[in-house]
Order: C-alpha cells, then structure tokens, then sequence
C-alpha cells in the first residue's frame, strides 16, 4: 500500500475511533502506527486533526446532500470516511479529486457494507460538483 494510501486508512481509522468512543486511546494510537513511517503519521495525523477543527462545516456540509437520513442515521464508518475525504477535498485541496475518489471508495468497500461505495461515491461527486471545483 502507497504511504498515502496508509495515511488516509489511518486517518479515518483514527475518526472512526473519536466517533465511536469519544476519545482517542493512546494505547490505540501506538497500536495503529507502530509500522507506519515518519511521512505517514505525518499526513495521517494532519488529515484527521484538520477534519477534526473543520467538522462542524464539514458535518454541514455533507448533511446538505443527504436525503431522507441525517448524518447520525448512516453508518458511522460511511460518516468518517466521508468527513476525511471531504477535509481532504475542500480544504487541503492538494490531491486531485479522482485520487479521492478512488482511495476513499475502496476503504468505504473494505471498511463498510456492500452499499458504502457507492454511497461514499455519490455523495463525494455532489459535494465535488457543487464545492471542489471552486
């Protein structure tokens, strides 16, 4: 796996964490990036404490493209994801957007049900269509 590949595994994996227990573990974290290298932490770290500032808008953001669900109902790996990628789209702004895409809809594949990519995939392409070209 790419070490960007990694960072973005990570940084979900350290949202979903927050999500689910309301805090980070350290132990958790040591755990996670034991194998990683300098660089991975390094961007992992600065994709999920960045998400983490931004969430508020970033939460407003993906909520205005739901429909019929607000963003507590779907799946909380489907909400992470989507907040990490959406940080990464909106305000780091550096990666181009078909890197997103991709990255993100395989981790939602992996880390989801058999609906998450294509639900991380359409809401990604309205906020992308509406927001990421700006």
């Amino acid at each position: 796996m790419r070490p960007e590949s990694r960072a973005r595994e990570r940084a979900f994996l350290y949202a979903y964490a927050l999500d689910m227990e309301g805090s980070l573990v350290p132990e958790m974290l040591c755990e996670l990036q034991k194998d990683d290298s300098p660089d991975v932490k390094e961007f992992a770290e600065m994709l999920f404490e960045g998400m983490n500032r931004q969430k508020r808008d970033i939460d407003q953001t993906i909520s205005s493209y739901l429909r019929n669900w607000t963003l507590e109902r779907i799946r909380a790996v489907d909400r992470c994801l989507l907040r990490v990628a959406v940080y990464e789209m909106l305000y780091y702004r550096k990666t181009p957007a078909r890197v997103i895409f991709d990255e993100y809809i395989e981790l939602a594949k992996r880390y989801g049900d058999t609906d998450s990519g294509n639900f991380v995939n359409a809401v990604l392409d309205a906020v992308y269509k509406d927001k990421g070209k700006e």
